[in-house]
This record gives C-alpha cells, sequence and structure tokens, in this order.
C-alpha cells in the first residue's frame, strides 16, 4: 500500500451570510481531518459482483468498493462466482462503491478517486459493472480523462491481472481539498472566461423536493436576469460548459448542486435549506473546498427529513440574499 496523499485538516469558511441562530447549522464542520489516500496494487484478484477477493491470500478488499458492511451470506454467494467462467482483463483501476449511480456520488467520490491515481494509469480501463452502462454522465465524465470503460455482467467473476486500487479520498460529503481543485481543473482547465451568467436550477420535474411557490421565486429571479434551466435535459457537456459561465447559482438541496463543480473560484453559490437541517453540509464544505462565496437560506418544508422535503421560499429574504450575493 502506498500513500498518495497523506492525511489533512479541510478547513471551512463560514456562510457569507451567516447569522448566529444558524452558527449551530455549520460550525461542527468548520474543521474536519480527512484521512490520507492510498493506492494498493494488485495482481490476479478477481471481481466477484461488488467486491474484490484476492484468491492466493484469500481477502477481500471490501472496504476499497463498498461503504456499508457486507453481508456474510452475500460474501458466500460472490465466492461460489468463482465456478463460474467469466472474462479476463489485463489492467483496470477500481473507483467505485455501491452509490456510484448517484451524480453527486459519482462525481465527487468516484472521480475524485480516479484523479488521485492519475499518474500511475497508462493502459487501464475502469472496471463498471453492467447497471452502470446507461448512465450517460458516466460515460460523457469519462473522455475528460482519457480512459474507457471495461463493463462485466456482475453474475460471472472477472479476473484482473493488474488492478489499481485507490481508497476512498475522504468521507462522503467530504473532500480532500486538492483533489476536488484538481477534479475541477481536469473539467474546466484554467477557466479564462469571465462568468456572468445568473442561474437558478428547477427541481419542477423533479418526483419530490419541490418548491410549493415555485411561480413567485421564478417571477423575482427573473427580475434580476437569472436564468431557469432544467438540469435533467441537458448533456453532462452541456452543464460543464453552462456552469464554467456561471457567476451565481441557485438551487435546492440536491444533485444539481453538484455542478458547482465546474464553476471558477470566487463565483457564488446560494443553497434553498430545509429548516433545522445540521447534517446536510456536503453542498456547504464543497462550495468552501473549491474557494466559492456561500450563502444559503433556510426555508420552512413540510417534513424534516431533507431528502423528501417540499420547501416554502421566503421571497422577502430571497430578495435580500439575491441583493446582498450580487453586490
Amino acid at each position: 500500500m502506498k500513500v498518495l496523499f497523506p492525511e489533512s485538516i479541510s478547513k471551512r469558511k463560514a456562510p457569507v451570510n451567516i447569522t448566529e441562530s444558524d452558527i449551530k447549522l455549520f460550525s461542527h464542520e468548520y474543521e474536519k481531518k480527512i484521512h490520507a489516500t492510498s493506492l494498493t496494487e494488485l495482481k490476479n484478484v478477481y471481481v466477484l459482483n461488488n467486491t474484490i477477493f484476492n484468491l492466493k491470500s484469500l481477502q477481500f478488499y471490501n472496504k476499497h468498493s463498498l461503504v456499508h458492511p457486507i453481508k456474510k451470506k452475500q460474501l458466500i454467494k460472490n465466492l461460489l462466482l468463482l465456478s463460474k467462467k467469466g472474462k479476463s482483463i489485463r489492467s483496470a483501476v477500481w473507483i467505485i462503491d455501491e452509490n456510484a449511480y448517484g451524480y453527486f456520488h459519482w462525481l465527487t467520490d468516484c472521480l475524485c478517486r480516479l484523479v488521485a491515481v492519475q499518474n500511475h494509469i497508462k493502459d487501464h480501463v475502469i472496471i463498471l459493472p453492467s447497471h452502470l452502462k446507461n448512465i450517460k454522465f458516466i460515460e460523457e465524465s469519462l473522455p475528460y480523462f482519457n480512459i474507457k470503460a471495461e463493463y462485466y455482467d456482475v453474475t460471472l467473476p472477472v479476473k484482473v491481472k493488474r488492478l489499481l486500487l485507490p481508497s476512498h479520498t475522504a468521507p462522503s460529503g467530504n473532500y480532500n481539498t486538492i483533489l476536488v481543485n484538481k477534479l475541477r481543473e481536469q473539467f474546466i482547465g484554467q477557466n479564462s472566461n469571465q462568468p456572468a451568467k445568473n442561474i437558478y436550477i428547477s427541481r419542477q420535474n423533479a418526483e419530490k423536493r419541490k418548491i410549493t411557490n415555485e411561480e413567485a421565486v421564478i417571477t423575482l429571479l427573473k427580475q434580476y436576469h437569472f436564468e431557469v434551466h432544467f438540469f435533467e435535459n441537458y448533456s453532462f457537456n452541456e452543464q460543464v460548459n453552462l456552469m464554467k459561465d456561471t457567476k451565481c447559482l441557485i438551487g435546492l438541496h440536491g444533485a444539481g448542486l453538484t455542478n458547482m463543480l465546474f464553476m471558477s473560484e470566487k463565483t457564488n453559490v446560494l443553497e434553498l435549506r430545509n429548516a433545522e437541517d445540521n447534517h446536510n453540509n456536503c453542498y456547504f464544505s464543497l462550495a468552501s473546498d473549491l474557494n466559492l462565496n456561500y450563502y444559503y437560506q433556510i426555508n420552512s418544508g413540510d417534513r424534516k427529513d431533507t431528502h423528501e422535503v417540499n420547501i416554502t421560499v421566503d421571497i422577502l429574504l430571497l430578495k435580500q440574499n439575491i441583493e446582498r450575493m450580487l453586490l
């Protein structure tokens, strides 16, 4: 095992518009220990469903391929795959876990692992289970790294002669500051554009987590020349290019805010948050690590669960926050 990036402390800036009553929502995230990122190089190992197994040493590498513990019954099922005939891959890199299908997790968890081992990649492919094959943002993001994916059937074993196995780079929702900035550079390079667009991400077409008074929100936003966008209608490349030109981004807590990853330093993000939520701070932390100006607005919702809530935005407060952000 080789340490690629040592343990570090991520120090986050407080939100630009923080109030004394809301400090409790963020203060526990102001300083986070980020574990070291390491690389394990393996030879002649097997990919068995969602696990990696070394037959010679009889060792699984579950902490690299999974976030949550796997049950012994599933491990046995995976081992039984060795009785079947599968394919062989010469050189591969493993960067995923069970959350890889999600936009936020693919970009901030999986691709940060890829960035960590870039200097070690030669003729390697990324090995991915076949159920990820039809996810467009995965397919469209890989050309930025000049690497191809090799998809495999999870019902068959895959023997990998040489496997690069980077560790997770940080607990999900946290980031290795060096790596997440390298990731941004991978997508937008040294952006010479002067970002000028004001963008609002609408979740109008989403199944859940909506704004009940979005019509009034959009009416206000248009007074300040904000464009309304539905990211689900865009290709990955279109989202990258739009964000490169964005000066101010406003959105409800959700995967669309991950696109701040493609914004230049010192641009602005306003997250519309659920009241009393001091747990879901992944976008606050991301904005800070990317050196963006992070604003927030607390809103009343119809439930406590941030992942299910529908919120009502205080229009007057939003007006004040927009004007402060646009100063």
